[in-house]
């Protein structure tokens, strides 16, 4: 701090007591008196102790000039100056003198809450070279050096890690979006299977049939129901545990309710849906199946087939039919982790269940960013992450 106040002037100036003194001229009011009891001895002529106030000008510089202020501040208010034998001002003069110089002053004064903080210009920081790299390593965990391909650092005073000199040039900032893709790509795996594990049903592979002309398979995994029917899946489940049967399905729709779509295990029916999506609205149906080691059999049935081109009602009129677009067995839903690299585990907190994508995205960004900055992140933060 360039200076400090005495109490009261401070606790004056806080509650706002001192704004008409502040608005004081300095040339009508303040040079005046200084004039009368000042610049003969600190004056162009004269200046004892070193101390030339007349040399200020009309408009001094509080800040560049703060200390001899200060002190100028000090000798009126402990009424050392002017001496004994010399004129003195009157109280009232000495109280405008004093009291203009402290709120002058006090708008330089950084424990002053009511002086607005300006700590200058910003000066754009980054690493250098050996920084760099010792962050990737303990961020990520792999020896890697990215920094030795980048441009050498500047200089300045024999050092270089000085922000005013370390400059960030376009060739540098290119090297950096390069090492970063390079940094996750050697830290991060991106050929892992879904979790949990996941197959698609496909009717080559699972032996998927049908003895009813009504259903048909196209495509290998796309079913077509026209009728009352049921395509039968005999599917080898790995372990025991839980699973999930996820299929994506649509309807045309006629008569008075949707197509009903039942999943039946062994034989058992499970769980029954209302198809009211149409093919641009298709989603996914899901039923969850608890079987055993094995080979198990699913069903995948149409129950409540309608077809009506006579009906004088024109909303009665038309071919109810179900469709299965895609069919996925996902699971046991306990499988364990896939075996990941530490360095893959330092930035994904967990491979993601279905559903969980964005979840896990998050978990990921919050633990990874207060590793890199060092601090805990807001909410705000992450969210433009």
């Amino acid at each position: 701090m360039l200076f400090s106040l005495n109490r009261p002037v401070c606790l004056l100036l806080a509650f706002g007591l001192g704004q008409a003194l502040c608005q004081a001229e300095f040339v009508q009011d303040i040079k005046p008196l200084l004039e009368r009891y000042c610049f003969k001895c600190h004056g162009n002529k004269r200046a004892k102790a070193e101390v030339n106030l007349e040399a200020f000008g009309t408009r001094p510089d509080f800040s560049r000039d703060g200390r001899t202020w200060e002190k100028v501040h000090h000798m009126l208010h402990q009424r050392e100056m002017p001496p004994e034998k010399k004129p003195q001002p009157t109280e009232d003069e000495r109280i405008l003198l004093t009291e203009f110089i402290a709120a002058q002053l006090a708008k330089f004064d950084c424990s002053n809450p009511a002086v607005p903080v300006n700590p200058g210009r910003v000066t754009l920081r980054r690493l250098n070279r050996s920084e760099y790299n010792n962050t990737v390593r303990d961020l990520f965990g792999v020896d890697y050096r990215p920094a030795a391909d980048f441009p050498n650092d500047e200089v300045g005073y024999g050092f270089d890690n000085i922000s005013d000199v370390l400059s960030l040039s376009p060739i540098l900032m290119e090297k950096y979006l390069r090492a970063a893709e390079e940094i996750t790509a050697k830290a991060i795996r991106t050929d892992i299977p879904p979790y949990p594990p996941q197959d698609t049903i496909r009717t080559k592979k699972w032996g998927t049939k049908s003895d009813d002309q009504a259903v048909r398979i196209e495509n290998d995994s796309f079913w077509g129901m026209w009728r009352e029917g049921s395509i039968d899946i005999r599917y080898p489940f790995r372990t025991d545990g839980e699973y999930l049967l996820r299929l994506n399905a649509y309807a045309t729709l006629a008569g008075p309710e949707p197509p009903r779509m039942q999943i039946s295990l062994n034989g058992k029916p499970v769980k029954t849906f209302d198809v009211k999506e149409v093919e641009e609205e298709r989603r996914d149906f899901v039923v969850k199946l608890k079987p055993g080691k094995g080979v198990h059999k699913i069903s995948v049935a149409y129950l409540n087939n309608y077809v009506n081109n006579d009906s004088p009602d024109p909303a009665l009129r038309g071919d109810r039919n179900l469709f299965v677009k895609s069919t996925d067995m996902i699971g046991p839903l306990d499988a364990p982790q896939p075996k990941l690299p530490e360095s893959h585990r330092r930035v994904i907190v967990r491979q993601p269940k279905p559903g969980e994508s964005r979840q896990v995205a998050r978990e990921s960004l919050e633990q990874f960013t207060e590793k890199a900055y060092r601090r805990p992140v807001t909410e705000r933060e992450i969210n433009r992450l």
